[in-house]
């Protein structure tokens, strides 16, 4: 690809932390494909710093195999980001049109999505667009709103 080359931004605790459990594999395939200089591990970073990376960055990349919510994607969202994520969240409903969902552990698509990113900015920008009117509509008053109908649906 043309243009300058992608670096990755890892944000979050090095330890103690559930969701990184695999850190030492992610450190060996770095180090194995040459790529230590691209890969930063930011450890833990107050909220600012943390909107800042999202506001900077082409998108936000969440894969894992299996979301609960996927709250980091929808704060990028927040900032205008598009998001990469796996089709095995809410994500897919809740972006829809602000980013790009693909199967969890399909390397082709993940690698076909950042292309895309990198290389369309209009399509970037596009999709960032969608994601910040999807963002805003996810509100705590629409949450609390939804949870009070079930809540009487059920209680019914």
């Amino acid at each position: 690809r043309d243009g300058p080359t992608p670096h990755l931004a890892l944000v979050g605790r090095f330890s103690g932390d559930a969701f990184l459990t695999s850190r030492e594999a992610l450190l060996a395939l770095i180090q194995e494909l040459g790529t230590t200089e691209l890969v930063h591990w930011c450890g833990y970073q107050p909220d600012e710093t943390v909107r800042a990376l999202h506001t900077g960055a082409v998108a936000s990349v969440l894969v894992s195999e299996s979301e609960g919510f996927g709250l980091p994607a929808v704060e990028a969202a927040a900032c205008g980001t598009p998001v990469i994520a796996t089709t095995e969240s809410p994500l897919p409903q809740l972006l829809a049109g602000g980013g790009v969902f693909i199967e969890p552990g399909n390397v082709a698509a993940l690698t076909n999505a950042m292309a895309t990113l990198l290389d369309s900015p209009q399509e970037t920008e596009a999709l960032g667009r969608r994601a910040l009117v999807a963002a805003r509509e996810l509100t705590w008053r629409k949450t609390a709103e939804a949870t009070l109908a079930v809540l009487l649906q059920a209680g019914a």
